[in-house]
């Protein structure tokens, strides 16, 4: 009996031995810690790559509080102030402003430098972003010394070309809010107030060259008692889509736009409402289309409510070739007090295409009596599925036209 125990128990502890060599712990090192571990944290060149905009990094002149001169990224770190000088002068290609979701304020009140602008990009620069923040002028009077601010919100000069604007506000500029050149794209922005009593040549609250596009930016008040007023334009082969263009121009002395866009463009989803309001030039348009554009899916409602324009008060006018589909066109002209100037809810040239639009007292209780059309079409349009009533000719369409079921 004892043998045949220490049999067992030797072979126990022969096992025992054996899973001991055989154990990932049988090698192990020394238990001791080690020191201490090396760092595991990045510069902060590469944590933050982008460069803040300050006067040791953008040091500016007499021509500007901040010049960017070197390609890259940079970003504002505080509010700031700049009068009788550019805010921030771009003046290289690829460069990416942001500004945190600060402001640029410009107030002055005695005479100097006029030409300034908030954001403004030199000639001939390309590849410019410019996101996230607020340009804002003073504007108005405190006892008697009046306030203005910048020139424009935005402004690239000429030959530049490839610059966005996004997520950006500007309010109260003398002339433009944002004005770019050709291949720009600007979204989700707001251009308020710009342009009050402007004689320059146009005041746009935003504005873009050919090729370009504006999508779901808002457009209000701009170019009150100026002369010639665009709340918002582009070019040739332009798109402007999901916007409002309000109440711009009210009491303007010359011709007055919510939207307008060149040939080969499109303007889709937006409101266009009140511009041109007591307009006193020759004509008020809501949307305005140059040829093979296509204007649909629009709202386009009291564009030159009481304006005594001479010579048309259009809703939507487009040139030759164009789609105008899906858009509601009403009021445009009410108490016109102009006796006369034509009017029409929507009026299109020679061969387009007017589909399912519904238009309704365009011109309703103007001074004039004759020449209110709810669609007045040109020659060879094919014409269908519209709605027009209370004008005092509800479908006016010229020989050669092909004419669908139609409501008037």
């Amino acid at each position: 009996m004892m043998k045949h125990v220490r049999k067992n128990l030797f072979v126990v502890l022969v096992i025992a031995a054996v899973c001991f060599i055989l154990s990932p712990t049988a090698h192990a090192g020394s238990l001791n810690p080690p020191g201490v571990p090396g760092s595991t944290m990045k510069p902060l060149d590469e944590v933050e790559p982008r460069i803040a905009i300050n006067q040791t990094n953008t040091p500016g002149d007499s021509t500007a509080t901040y010049i960017i001169s070197q390609p890259g990224s940079y970003y504002l770190t505080e509010n700031f102030t700049s009068n009788f000088k550019h805010g921030i002068l771009i003046n290289a290609d690829d460069v990416t402003v942001d500004l945190m979701g600060y402001r640029l304020y410009s107030s002055w009140a005695q005479a100097g430098n006029l030409d300034f602008d908030g954001i403004y990009i030199a000639a001939e620069k390309k590849n410019i972003e410019i996101r996230n923040g607020t340009i804002q002028s003073r504007y108005g009077s405190s006892g008697i010394v009046f306030y203005k601010g910048f020139r424009n919100g935005i402004y690239a000069d000429v030959n530049s070309e490839n610059v966005r604007v996004l997520n950006m506000q500007v309010f109260r500029a003398r002339e433009n809010g944002i004005y770019l050149r050709d291949d720009s794209v600007v979204q989700n922005c707001t251009a308020n107030y710009n342009g009050t009593s402007s004689n320059e040549i146009y005041a746009f609250g935003i504005c873009v060259h050919d090729n370009s596009s504006i999508s779901n930016c808002v457009a209000n008040y701009n170019g009150e008692s100026a002369d010639r007023v665009m709340g918002i334009g582009t070019g040739k082969n332009g798109i402007i889509s999901n916007c409002i263009a309000n109440d711009n121009g009210k009491s303007a002395s010359d011709n007055v736009w919510g939207i307008s866009v060149s040939e080969g463009s499109r303007v889709t989803g937006c409101i266009v409402k009140k511009n041109g309001e007591l307009a006193t030039g020759d004509c008020v348009y809501g949307i305005e289309a140059g040829i093979i554009s296509a204007v649909n899916n629009n709202t386009v409602n009291y564009n030159g409510f009481q304006s005594s324009a001479s010579q048309y008060i259009y809703g939507i006018v487009v040139g030759d070739g164009c789609s105008v589909k899906g858009n509601t066109v009403g009021f445009n002209g009410r108490e016109a007090t102009s006796l006369l100037p034509y009017t029409s809810g929507i009026y299109a040239n020679g061969v387009c295409t007017v589909i399912g639009n519904n238009a309704y007292f365009n011109g309703h209780d103007a001074a004039t009596e004759k020449d209110v059309y709810g669609l007045r079409i040109g020659s060879y349009g094919l014409v269908d599925e519209n709605t027009s009533f209370g004008h005092g000719d509800n479908l006016h369409a010229l020989p050669g036209c092909t004419m669908g079921t139609n409501q008037y």
